[in-house]
């Protein structure tokens, strides 16, 4: 994907606010001597910076701002000359394109109900033709970025084999284990009957008791809570005094009693195994790599395509460092 296609979007799945000019406002920009105000910014920004107001305060809220507004300022220049150079082609967005976007959009919003997502939109000051520009001004960067920027990249075979040959030990992936336990800590609930505790959950195993009822009636850490489930672990990430034991598993089989090195007592369920993938010719690998030479490319492609674009235009951003 490429990098800055995200931030041109002026339509997520959210409703985004209007980028209708003020008279007085700020000039952060011009493209062909057409103004790009402040306002016009913040609203394309408005998203962004309600992330931002979730993650930081302070200094750093106010450092984050005004970098997003800066790099803002840039892909709110490129979505309009993208905008500008589809007018100047004379290219067509079908009318049902626009439609089942809209259609799409109000379901996610408002449930399919119309008139609710256009009293959202009022509440925002957007006006419903202003609306439906935005979702137009999407799709025509969309069209341009799969025209010139998609459509143009090619991955051959021989390419993969030189990033692979060189990557081989980034691309291989390890064994992972999806294990469960239960865990009896020595100085837990069962300290004082600790082998006696061991031995009746052996036995109950053996005799085919659920090991989820198990957990929930004698595990005790952080696993306790969640059937016992400790998530997906690497094969060479599992303890040493139990990974030949675990790793001899099959699915569903629970192991004998372990005792771990701190003196806990632990029994392992194998849930899922993932085989190590260490072969460069494994389908897995081959597409990794692909996929990393294509986002490669469709980088190097967009920034080229956008300096072209650029340089046709007569761009002024006042906040340029």
């Amino acid at each position: 994907m490429i990098r800055s296609l995200l931030k041109l979007c002026l339509i997520c799945t959210t409703v985004t606010a209007s980028a209708a000019s003020r008279s007085g406002d700020g000039i952060a920009a011009t493209i062909n001597g057409e103004a790009v105000t402040y306002f016009e910014i913040l609203s394309y920004n408005r998203f962004a910076e309600v992330q931002l107001m979730r993650r930081y305060t302070g200094k750093d809220l106010k450092d984050k701002i005004i970098e997003s507004r800066r790099e803002a300022v840039q892909n709110y220049i490129d979505q309009q000359i993208l905008i500008n150079e589809f007018k100047e082609k004379e290219f067509q967005i079908p009318r049902f394109i626009i439609e089942e976007r809209i259609d799409s959009v109000i379901r996610q919003q408002a449930g399919g109900d119309r008139e609710a997502f256009k009293k959202q939109l009022k509440k925002q000051n957007i006006a419903w033709n202003d609306y439906r520009q935005q979702l137009k001004d999407r799709v025509a960067v969309n069209m341009m970025l799969s025209q010139f920027v998609y459509n143009n990249i090619k991955i051959d075979d021989s390419e993969i084999d030189t990033y692979i040959a060189s990557h081989i030990d980034k691309l291989k992936k390890p064994g992972k284990r999806n294990l469960a336990i239960i865990l009896l800590l020595k100085q837990g609930k069962f300290k004082d009957k600790l082998d006696k505790t061991t031995a009746e959950i052996s036995q109950k195993l053996k005799k085919g008791d659920s090991f989820a009822e198990l957990v929930k009636h004698y595990s005790e850490g952080p696993f306790a809570g969640k059937n016992g489930d400790m998530g997906w672990i690497e094969d060479q990430n599992i303890r040493p005094e139990c990974r030949a034991a675990v790793l001899a598993l099959e699915k569903d089989e629970v192991s004998e009693a372990m005792t771990l090195e701190e003196g806990h007592v632990a029994f392992f369920k194998l849930i899922d195994k993932k085989l190590p993938i260490q072969d460069p010719q494994n389908p897995a690998i081959r597409s990794q790599a692909r996929s990393i030479l294509r986002t490669r490319k469709e980088n190097q492609t967009y920034d080229q395509y956008l300096e072209k674009l650029r340089d046709k235009n007569i761009i002024q951003n006042f906040t340029a460092e």
